[in-house]
């Protein structure tokens, strides 16, 4: 698999659909993502932020975030719009879109029936066929208006 076969693999069916077996052939143990944008949906649904560009160590609690993600929308995908990769690095613009028909809350807010989408940027640093580094940002601020009736302009 090219770097960029695992970016999209990665993205699509484990981000998209959640498949954990292939998660784990995929990370690295020590794999490390750096999320910026979530501090904004916290902020604004009240809260405590997460410190911007945190970073989430380790495989294992990424798939806990993942895992809760799933629980609160079950249909989430990832649609890759363009995906540019050199040997180690691949960067890739996406929609992730779905439902909020889960049985969990998410950010505090109680599943309730709403569809969203929202656009996502992310790079993979790949080693040996697995993940072992990423940077994501998406459009939070559309994510959480579309979840609740903020009507925040975005």
């Amino acid at each position: 698999m090219t770097a960029a076969d695992v970016y999209r693999t990665i993205i699509e069916d484990v981000v998209g659909l959640g498949d954990v077996e292939l998660a784990d052939k995929l990370f690295a143990d020590d794999f490390v993502a750096h999320r910026t944008g979530l501090h904004t949906s916290f902020a604004l649904l009240g809260g405590p932020p997460p410190a911007p560009g945190a970073e989430l160590p380790g495989k294992r609690r990424f798939l806990q975030g993942l895992s809760r993600i799933k629980a609160s929308f079950p249909d989430w995908s990832c649609t890759i719009h363009h995906c540019v990769a050199d040997t180690e690095l691949v960067a890739g613009a996406f929609t992730v879109s779905g439902s909020f028909t889960g049985s969990e809350p998410f950010l505090g807010l109680p599943p309730n029936g709403r569809r969203f989408a929202f656009e996502e940027a992310g790079i993979l640093r790949i080693r040996d066929g697995q993940a072992v580094e990423g940077w994501f940002v998406g459009d939070e601020l559309a994510f959480v208006n579309t979840l609740t009736d903020l009507g925040l302009h975005t």
